[in-house]
């Protein structure tokens, strides 16, 4: 799904990631795994619910040797831009 519109190749890593959103002043961090990531983007499964559109930042670490350089904590912004809802 969205292949067609990728610039960047997935890589099936999973990691954990600390993510919280942007728009809400004092918002919690919230751990998830990352099922897959690219330099554009990244997929995660999480009980919290993230809407459509909403900013987040995420936190997590590469081993330097998959990242070729040492970074203690690496992060990112954006916005959540596919939300599929889980069964339960």
């Amino acid at each position: 799904m969205y292949a067609i519109h990728r610039t960047s190749p997935r890589f099936n890593l999973k990691i954990p990631i600390r993510i919280r959103r942007l728009d809400e002043t004092g918002s919690a961090e919230y751990t998830v795994v990352s099922a897959n990531l690219s330099a554009g983007g990244l997929y995660f499964v999480s009980e919290v619910e993230f809407e459509r559109g909403a900013l987040v930042r995420a936190y997590f670490r590469i081993h330097e040797f998959v990242a070729g350089k040492s970074v203690p904590r690496w992060y990112c912004e954006g916005r959540v831009i596919h939300v599929r809802p889980s069964d339960r």
